[in-house]
């Protein structure tokens, strides 16, 4: 037995084993080990409708700013008050526990979620009213929590699901602000489509790709942000990159957001807009109306532009005399341009291309143009063969 351990073992004779196992060592609450225990022996997953189980988790706002301003011994003093707090206000029937670093999470057994969300604005309340009392320090700190709620059977079926849903919550009560608690079965899946969506990319096992579902990640936690993406997957041709594409896709495939699918061919790259019209015809098929109402808004004129690249609208009409090609090509494009953002009617678009080395260029600029002009935000996500030579 290594030092350290026996003087650890020595410290605590006579205390319950148990304790040793499922007790946090500087709060003196319950640990992660005890909730994932408690999961799997003492929750009825079959009867959940009559015994239901809520679930608070939350963790401290700003917390790293305390530990970098004070020191760590002085944060450590804030978890152990905070726990204080939650055993408190979590009473007797509900279990503080601390989960990881400052994340705590109260678990609620035979509580609907009416009843959990009263005791999340209660801790706010609390918060808001009651500074921490910490030892040699003057000055009053005061905490704030973000909260996410979520309840067994209304939004989860098994514990692992629960906490990701509380998390959820969570992560969009900061997102919207802090200092505040969200009900994880009020939220609408766009507004957490990030936090979502890392969750299906933690299933993914991808051999060999966790450089490039990392990049992912990242992107995805920009374009929740709003901020418009483009990334590229490279590799040599047979090293499984539309692979990789299909099995993004497929665990985004939860994720409420619009998404589309297109490939390059070898045989249309020399064709203007091929690749714009397949993205044009996948956006229209996904909405009601299959895009009449946006046509019937525009221009004669930027309709017949359309002709060009959208067959089923008709025939173009020939240019005139004092039209020459050049202006024509930039009237096609700047309606291009406009035509996709009002299709989507400002909703978030990921677009997947494989293939993206046989684009046509005429489609990269279009995309290009709506990525700078910032009206929807894009995520670009495609696949290409490194040709470069070795």
């Amino acid at each position: 037995m290594e030092y350290q351990d026996l003087l650890y073992f020595l410290q605590h004779v006579g205390t319950d084993p148990s304790r040793l196992i499922f007790e946090d060592e500087l709060t003196g609450i319950y640990n992660r080990r005890f909730l994932l225990n408690y999961f799997r022996y003492k929750v009825p997953w079959d009867s959940l409708e009559a015994q239901p189980l809520s679930l608070l988790m939350m963790d401290l706002d700003h917390f790293k700013q305390i530990n970098d301003t004070y020191g760590h011994e002085t944060g450590d003093q804030v978890l152990v008050w905070v726990a204080s707090l939650l055993k408190e206000v979590s009473g007797d029937e509900g279990l503080a526990i601390r989960y990881a670093g400052d994340e705590f999470i109260i678990l609620m057994p035979n509580t609907e979620k009416e009843a959990a969300l009263q005791i999340a604005d209660r801790l706010l309340q609390r918060l808001h009213q009651e500074p921490a009392q910490l030892a040699d320090v003057d000055e009053e700190f005061r905490i704030t929590f973000s909260i996410g709620v979520a309840s067994a059977p209304d939004d989860a079926y098994t514990g692992k699901a629960l906490i990701q849903k509380a998390d959820t919550a969570l992560y969009y009560a900061k997102k919207t602000g802090r200092d505040r608690f969200a009900n994880a079965g009020k939220i609408a899946p766009e507004d957490v489509f990030a936090k979502t969506a890392l969750y299906q990319l933690d299933k993914a096992r991808i051999a060999g790709r966790k450089i490039q579902l990392t990049r992912v990640a990242t992107s995805l936690r920009k374009f929740s942000k709003r901020q418009s993406q483009f990334l590229i997957v490279e590799g040599a041709s047979g090293m499984g990159k539309s692979e990789f594409l299909q099995t993004i896709r497929k665990n985004l495939a939860q994720a409420k957001i619009l998404q589309i699918a297109v490939s390059g061919k070898p045989q249309e790259g020399l064709r203007p807009y091929y690749l714009t019209t397949n993205i044009i015809v996948e956006i229209m098929n996904q909405r009601p109306d299959k895009g009449a109402e946006i046509l019937d808004e525009l221009e004669p004129q930027e309709v017949n532009n359309l002709c060009h690249i959208l067959p089923q609208l008709g025939e173009p009409e020939e240019v005139s005399e004092q039209e020459d090609d050049k202006n024509q090509r930039e009237q096609i494009f700047t309606t291009l341009v406009h035509f996709i953002p009002k299709l989507l009617n400002s909703r978030s678009l990921i677009l997947f291309i494989d293939d993206l080395h046989l684009s046509d260029e005429a489609t990269l600029l279009v995309l290009r143009q709506i990525l700078l002009r910032g009206d929807i935000p894009l995520f670009v996500c495609g696949t290409a063969t490194d040709i470069r030579p070795g």
